[in-house]
């Protein structure tokens, strides 16, 4: 052997059994290091998505969870919805006197249903309940909900049962224990011209057996001309009855038609301000209560995500009675939409038209009047009445502004406090404040009164007396009415 052979020998280790099994051991251990990362890798980029899902199902507008679409599309029922007859006659055994109903040992409870025709021509072909459902209970119970529809033909009373359509959630699903939703069921009967008297929820094809655990439809009736129907969501507690009357005078003198609202522990006084609106044919207000939560009695007016849930099915079944109007305005009682050139509202909405023909709705800026700076003591205010007292407010804000919608242009289900969703292919513009604002009368706002309220008082101030005209015209008639009903000026 040569030297250079010897050399190589040298040099090359020995290669021994137990050296090859070491070897091994070394080049699965890369493998299994190898895969042991691509895992993680993987479950990364699961763990990523998952997350995004739960963002997007959390705080996407709630119309786009539903119908899976983009805004103003909305699925339609079909022509033909799939049902069966129930095999068993309804019982008057009681009437119910609760105002909500409920359902499944309290999990869920309805406030109304409206009648809805989502397709023009048809017979209310869409049913609405609005209510309330539990958080954990709509996670065990999605997609057995059975629509239990009671017809009365011919005095006999049968129950035909159907799928659900579909299920409304709210903008801020998971935030509340009672979450506000809105049950859809389809008439199924509406192409023989047929509606339901009244409704139901069930589960798994069976339906209650007793009309006390029904809901009556209500059906809204197409309003003739332009007509302005306005929802003051929630009148509670101890409000005053002279501003009650202030603010229905101020939107019978705009050119309102009706306005609807929904009551809780109010003074005798401001149920007899909202009587005598009754009787003059512009109010209707209807009694509201809330489902029990955690075995307490609840009320409304709480501010925090449980109670904008609440107020929320108020706007719901406002909705569905106006939606017969050509406008739904949606305000409170302490918030005046001031047209600046036109003389009421209705000439407000053919002019804001003209300059928008695809316009869904209109947004209003706000200019809030703080009553924490104080009333006007000039000659020229008015005393008495809060739009003529009041003459400093801030610059218009494009902030928790309010709206007036045009029904037909609205998806059903879709107007809430501080929005709504249209049909396609209509818009939502804002409106110039040069033409009109949201006047809103109140104290300052919880958050401008933090360390020490400076914001408050430092606020920009603006006087404007553009309201006393309009006050000391109503001021005769604001009287008028509290002499009526005896109440103190």
């Amino acid at each position: 052997m040569d030297k250079t052979n010897q050399d190589n020998e040298k040099e090359s280790p020995r290669i021994t059994p137990e050296n090859k099994h070491h070897g091994g051991r070394k080049q699965s251990g890369k493998v299994g290091v190898f895969l042991v990362k691509k895992f993680l890798r993987l479950l990364t980029v699961i763990c990523w998505a998952l997350f995004f899902m739960f963002l997007l199902m959390n705080f996407m507008p709630s119309s786009l969870k539903l119908y899976n679409a983009q805004p103003g599309v909305y699925k339609p029922i079909p022509e033909q919805e799939k049902y069966f007859y129930i095999d068993h006659d309804i019982e008057r055994t009681s009437n119910r006197t609760e105002i909500l109903l409920s359902l499944f040992n309290g999990n869920v409870a309805l406030y109304s249903a409206i009648g809805y025709n989502l397709t023009s021509g048809n017979h209310y072909d869409a049913i609405y309940l609005s209510g309330w459902e539990n958080q954990y209970w709509a996670k065990k119970i999605s997609g057995n909900y059975t629509c239990c529809l009671l017809y009365n033909n011919n005095g006999n009373n049968n129950i035909v049962g159907s799928r659900l359509h579909a299920r409304n959630h709210w903008y801020y699903l998971g935030r509340a224990k009672q979450e506000v939703k809105q049950f859809i069921c389809g008439n199924v009967l509406h192409r023989k011209k047929t509606a339901p008297v009244a409704i139901s929820l069930g589960v798994n094809r069976k339906c209650p057996k007793d009309f006390a655990n029904y809901v009556k439809v209500y059906y809204p009736k197409k309003q003739d001309g332009d007509k302005i129907g306005v929802c003051a969501k929630l009148i509670y507690g101890n409000i005053k009855a002279s501003l009650l009357i202030e603010w229905f005078e101020y939107q019978r003198y705009m050119g309102v038609s009706k306005v609807v609202s929904y009551t809780q522990n109010l003074t005798r006084a401001a149920l007899a301000v909202l009587e005598y609106y009754k009787k003059e044919g512009l109010s209707e207000d209807f009694p509201y209560d809330l489902p029990i939560l955690d075995g307490k009695k609840r009320y409304v007016g709480v501010k925090n995500m449980q109670g904008w849930n609440d107020e929320q099915v108020a706007v719901y079944d406002c909705q569905g009675r106006l939606s017969g109007y050509k406008y739904i305005g949606l305000y409170d009682t302490d918030e005046f939409i001031y047209p600046k050139l036109d003389s009421d509202m209705l000439s407000l909405m053919r002019t804001l038209e003209t300059q928008h023909p695809k316009a869904g709705g209109f947004s209003f800026k706000t200019e809030i009047y703080a009553s924490t700076w104080g009333v006007d003591n000039s000659s020229e205010a008015i005393d008495d009445v809060t739009i003529g007292q009041y003459t400093l407010r801030t610059e218009s804000y494009r902030d928790r502004v309010k709206s007036i919608v045009r029904a037909e242009r609205l998806i059903p289900g879709r107007l809430s406090t501080h929005g709504y969703w249209a049909t396609n292919p209509y818009r939502k513009p804002f409106v110039d404040s040069e033409l009109a604002t949201l006047k809103h009368y109140r104290t300052c706002r919880k958050e401008w009164l933090r360390k020490g309220g400076d914001k408050c008082y430092m606020a920009t101030k603006i006087i404007d007396t553009s309201m006393l005209q309009i006050a000391a015209t109503l001021k005769p008639r604001i009287n008028k009415v509290k002499t009526i009903l005896g109440i103190a000026r």
